[in-house]
């Protein structure tokens, strides 16, 4: 048991580092490098299944722009600044998602749906106006 809780300590420091307090960090964090990996997978089945070479450079990009964020909010800030940049790449991703991936006719609405429950998650409450203004917008 007491193996166990070591390994888990120094498993949450290799991925959230020991400075982590705050849920939205944690959150941030945790959902980057969740993506990061599943555009990891995604670029390989979408090579084995044949799709078009659009959704698999959408899946390359997404690949190499969710690892930079995960880095950046890892090791260099955490500040508000770095969260609304990451906000506002996460809707520009799925901006280009829906765009090669059939549009309304697709799965990708539902991206949408995700992004703007995580965006309410992640801010604070004087952000909510601003994060549904744009979204509606979008």
């Amino acid at each position: 048991m007491i193996r166990w809780n070591l390994y888990s300590s120094r498993f949450k420091n290799l991925i959230f580092g020991k400075s982590v307090i705050r849920f939205e960090e944690k959150l941030l964090l945790s959902s980057t490098l969740f993506v990061t990996l599943f555009q990891f997978l995604s670029i390989g089945f979408n090579l084995m299944i044949g799709l078009k070479p659009s959704i698999i450079n959408a899946s390359i990009l997404g690949f190499f722009v969710f690892l930079s964020l995960y880095l950046v909010v890892r090791f260099v800030s955490r500040s508000t600044a770095v969260f609304l940049i990451s906000g506002f790449v996460m809707l520009i991703y799925c901006d280009l998602v829906w765009f090669v991936n059939y549009g309304s006719s697709g799965p990708s609405i539902f991206f949408f749906i995700v992004l703007f429950s995580f965006l309410i998650l992640l801010f604070p409450n004087k952000y909510y106006f601003l994060i549904t203004s744009v979204l509606l917008l979008n």
